[in-house]
């Protein structure tokens, strides 16, 4: 193997990488990168991909890229592909050049995509297992909006009407409604639904406040 190819170098430059991008490319631990716009991130993260691929032989099915987007998984995808045939290109041994080759002939099967997509391919192909039908859909945003409102519709009225069943008494959700309005009570509870980890957190602090001292903030 040539220093060239031991290297690895940014895919759009000719440039070395930084001695804080080399860190990133470190597999023998778990690292977390911060970085800022237009620093590199995504360029790190495919050298770093291509280093798993190549320098420890791993099977192309075997490495997880996880993505925020579908936008950025294909992107990634790539990127890959381009950095892969810019490694051909230079590649001097007959054996990285044929590796070269294998990946980018699997890089279909590559998994590369957001959370959802890796979830939703998991459990497809283990459907039976996991008790579920294999023909299932990944809800959209504007779906997950509509059945929020729905639902936050239903609660409201039953409380109206007196039919919501709940381990606080109704004394209570009356004392809640005179401090504040429907509509803020509404909006909490679409906060509470969209973002259940941080209200969990929320739950957690003001649980160990009095009614008194929380009112008084």
């Amino acid at each position: 193997m040539t220093h060239q190819d031991a290297e690895p170098r940014p895919a759009n430059s000719g440039k070395k990488l930084t001695p804080e991008q080399q860190l990133a490319l470190q597999t023998d631990r778990n690292i977390s990168v911060t970085a800022g716009a237009g620093s590199g991130k995504t360029t790190i993260l495919v050298e770093r991909y291509l280093k798993i691929l190549l320098d420890e032989n791993t099977p192309i099915r075997r490495v997880l890229a996880i993505t925020f987007t579908e936008k950025a998984a294909a992107e990634m995808t790539e990127r890959v592909a381009r950095r892969i045939n810019q490694l051909l290109t230079g590649a001097h041994s007959p054996k990285r050049y044929a590796r070269l080759l294998e990946i980018r002939e699997q890089l279909s099967s590559a998994q590369i995509s957001t959370i959802h997509g890796f979830c939703s391919r998991v459990l497809r192909e283990f459907a039976v297992a996991a008790g579920i039908d294999p023909d299932f859909g990944i809800i959209k945003e504007f779906q997950q909006t509509v059945i929020l409102e729905e639902t936050i519709n239903e609660v409201l009225e039953a409380l109206d009407n007196e039919t919501l069943e709940s381990e606080y008494p109704r004394e209570e959700w009356k004392e809640l409604l005179r401090c504040i309005s429907l509509n803020t009570l509404r909006r909490l509870l679409e906060q509470s639904l969209y973002q259940p980890h941080e209200m969990s957190l929320a739950a957690s602090v003001l649980s160990e406040q009095s009614d008194e001292s929380y009112l008084q903030q």
